[in-house]
């Protein structure tokens, strides 16, 4: 098994926080997204 670099590891972290970061702030337009979705399906409008 070929160890990686701490450089490799903490980029890696970086991109991770980063995702995590941008999927939180997606989260709620998301949220909206499905529940606008549910409601024509349903027609609650």
């Amino acid at each position: 098994m070929n160890e990686a670099s701490e450089l490799e590891i903490s980029e890696l972290n970086l991109d991770i926080k980063n995702f995590c970061r941008q999927t939180i702030q997606n989260d709620s337009v998301i949220r909206n997204k499905i529940k606008q979705i549910i409601m024509k399906k349903f027609k609650i409008i």
